[in-house]
């Protein structure tokens, strides 16, 4: 789902993170800078979360937040818990396991994925299967072709 898409069903997106002042942001939105006072005080009131990658580790969701994952492409390697001789640290891993604990629902790119990212996370709510919103403009023909 795009973010114009967002914007058309009325929803806002008011601040967008991010680690370069070149990035260009939606429009509609105001850029914060990871890890900066604005960034923690921002995330520490924000009603939704949506991340693509894990949160930094002094982050936790408040309560009455709401945080969907995304992830970040369609799990064609084995990741997380289908790894066959991890060589995570234990910290990376605890750090991992209270991650997806404060996921409320992950979004998969695909069916494929639906299947493997929640067995992979050991995620175990709700998983949405419903397109990946950097390349949901390539499902659309019009927009494929231009």
């Amino acid at each position: 789902m795009q973010i114009e898409r967002l914007h058309a069903r009325g929803t806002s997106l008011e601040l967008w993170y991010v680690n370069n002042s070149t990035l260009r942001v939606p429009p509609g939105t105001r850029k914060v800078f990871r890890l900066t006072p604005r960034y923690f005080w921002t995330m520490s009131r924000a009603r939704y979360w949506v991340f693509n990658q894990n949160v930094h580790d002094l982050c936790k969701p408040p309560r009455g937040t709401s945080y969907l994952q995304t992830w970040h492409g369609t799990p064609l390697k084995r990741i997380a818990n289908d790894i066959v001789n991890p060589r995570l640290t234990a910290g990376y891993a605890a750090a991992m396991r209270r991650e997806v604990a404060a996921w409320e629902a992950l979004l998969a790119q695909n069916e494929f994925a639906s299947g493997v990212l929640p067995r992979a996370f050991g995620f175990d709510r709700r998983t949405i299967a419903e397109g990946y919103p950097r390349n949901d403009a390539l499902a659309d023909e019009s927009l494929r072709a231009r």
